[in-house]
């Protein structure tokens, strides 16, 4: 909506992650070279932990767009299936389109048949990253670990990879996981940005769209909202989406901290996780801030 009115090709912070949107912040370029070297070299299951909104799903669809040429690729977006039958059926219909088998183990021997055709015509693995991994419970990981053993003439025709809130590590430590924990290669964890590069990271999303070479938003605007984000790309996106929405509606062309602060206040009621903001400086500290610069600048 807003988009004509900054002189933008395209929304800056949509929420649906897209790999040419892809911010290579130190942290997510680690995470996702030592995930590709691990899943290239058959090497094991792979687990990619993190706190919601730290960019999990975007190295997700970053592997997809790497891999593609190495592997089948099966990317399971959701997990609220209500049955492991259900989990099979899934995945069988992402190969064959067909699904149509009664019992969990009529699936299991068509899913292995079509994972050894399709094996010994292409001769790639199959790679399935499942994503919101933290939903699953026991039985449905447990599958998935069976699925991943899978291998002809010694070679592993299955790559797997759990991508999943810190919760998932909680549940791999069960009992009943112990097979999955010793089959793990590697168990990465996805940490936030840092404030610099959450502010590289608002520069880099406005200068993709942009026709224009102008700033959208205030050094000031900025800082409070690389604040109450805390280094988490799905806030970031939301709060710099939200407020420039609200400027298009007040006919600004750029976001004060005015701005962005009453975008906060009305994303406050998402379940998101934000940091606390730090409080409106009041008119005499502002006075005393000025007082203290102009002297700042006759010394200098």
């Amino acid at each position: 909506m807003y988009e004509t009115f900054f002189g933008f090709k395209d929304r800056p912070f949509s929420v649906s992650p897209s790999p040419a949107c892809f911010f290579k912040a130190a942290e997510h370029q680690n995470v996702l070279d030592e995930i590709q070297v691990t899943i290239s070299s058959l090497n094991g299951i792979t687990i990619l932990t993190g706190d919601a909104g730290t960019g999990k799903t975007a190295i997700c669809r970053q592997l997809i767009n790497r891999l593609e040429d190495q592997f089948q690729i099966q990317f399971l977006e959701h997990c609220n299936f209500p049955t492991v039958r259900a989990l099979l059926q899934t995945l069988l219909y992402g190969l064959t389109d067909c699904y149509e088998k009664i019992s969990e183990q009529e699936l299991r021997l068509a899913l292995t048949a079509e994972i050894r055709s399709s094996f010994l015509v292409h001769g790639q693995p199959l790679l399935v990253i499942v994503d919101e991994a933290h939903l699953l419970g026991t039985p449905f990981l447990e599958e998935l670990r069976v699925l991943s053993d899978i291998a002809f003439d010694g070679k592993p025709a299955v790559q797997l990879l759990l991508s999943g809130q810190t919760v998932l590590e909680e549940t791999l430590i069960q009992s009943a996981l112990s097979s999955l924990n010793q089959r793990i290669g590697c168990q990465t964890y996805l940490d936030r940005m840092t404030r610099q590069e959450s502010e590289e990271y608002i520069e880099f999303r406005i200068d993709r769209v942009s026709t224009q070479n102008k700033h959208c938003f205030s050094v000031e605007a900025v800082k409070f909202i690389t604040h109450v984000s805390d280094g988490l790309p799905r806030c970031l996106n939301q709060i710099c989406d939200h407020s420039l929405m609200l400027a298009y509606m007040q006919d600004v062309q750029e976001v004060d901290e005015a701005i962005a602060r009453e975008a906060f206040a009305d994303l406050q009621q998402l379940p998101l996780h934000w940091n606390d903001p730090l409080p409106v400086p009041s008119p005499l500290e502002e006075m005393r801030k000025k007082e203290a610069l102009t002297e700042l600048d006759q010394f200098i």
